[in-house]
Parts: C-alpha cells; sequence; structure tokens
C-alpha cells in the first residue's frame, strides 16, 4: 500500500489491532483525523460485496449513512461510505463525521477513513468532508 500523507498530520499508535496507523492533523483543533485499515477476510468475508445494504448492517444504531458512492480505486471496485456518529459524552451530545474509502482485495479489507469531531450537533461538518475526498488516493494496495 502506498501512502501520501500531508507532513503537517501527525503519526500516532493506533488503538485498534487492524490498524495500521492513525494520523492527526494539529493544524486546526486536532479533531481531524485518518486511520488507515487493513482487515484480514474470515473465511465467511471472503465473498464480501461492499455495497450501501452491506455496509448499513455494518453500522452501531446510533450512526446515520449518509450516502455511499461506488468507486474504483487503482482499477479496483470499493466504496466511498459517509456516516455521521451521534455520542453521548457526560450528558452531552456531539456528533462526528466520517468519509471511509474501502476496496476488498486478496483476502484483505483496506480502508482509509477520514474523521472529524466530536462536534458541536448543530456545526456544519460539509465543508471538512469535502476536503476528505482528497483521501482517496492514499488507498493504493501494491499489486504482485
Amino acid at each position: 500500500m502506498r501512502l501520501s500523507i500531508p507532513k503537517s498530520w501527525k503519526a500516532e499508535t493506533p488503538e485498534m489491532s487492524a490498524t495500521i496507523q492513525r494520523f492527526t492533523s494539529y493544524d486546526g483543533k486536532g479533531n481531524e483525523k485518518i486511520l488507515v485499515v487493513i482487515h484480514d477476510l474470515s473465511e465467511e468475508q471472503q465473498n464480501l460485496v461492499l455495497n450501501e445494504k452491506s455496509f448499513a448492517e455494518m453500522i452501531p444504531p446510533q450512526s446515520s449513512l449518509i450516502r455511499t458512492e461506488a468507486i474504483a480505486l487503482d482499477g479496483l471496485p470499493g466504496i466511498m461510505v459517509e456516516v455521521e456518529e451521534i455520542l453521548h459524552l457526560s450528558n452531552i451530545k456531539k456528533k462526528i463525521r466520517m468519509l471511509q474509502f474501502m476496496l476488498a482485495h486478496n483476502n484483505k479489507l483496506y480502508c482509509v477513513q477520514g474523521s472529524i469531531g466530536p462536534a458541536e450537533l448543530n456545526q456544519d461538518l460539509d465543508h471538512h468532508i469535502k476536503n476528505m475526498n482528497l483521501y482517496s488516493g492514499l488507498l493504493l494496495p501494491e499489486h504482485a
């Protein structure tokens, strides 16, 4: 996989086992993140079809699927998914908006996720999401 992360983003230790790397932008408030995830697919998952229906089944109930789009990454079929999740933090509701670019290749699920938040429920995060569309170029599995 080839990654081109802006120099202004700080690499941090990931919290989840399938997360290869986590990056945070501290140019703003430190609430913009990029996660790079490679998940080994189980035998049952190896025929995984990435589409709106399959993804809607994966997200937690406090999340809303905003949009999906079929995409091609390095000539391989993938999916772009935008999700908003509501968090309950000490009697305060906040939201996180995520844009994920995923593809399944050679029994692995590759994902680059850009996120912004937590933010106030009424905060418009559309500008940040438009900037995250550039992250799709980060996800290019190497071919043998």
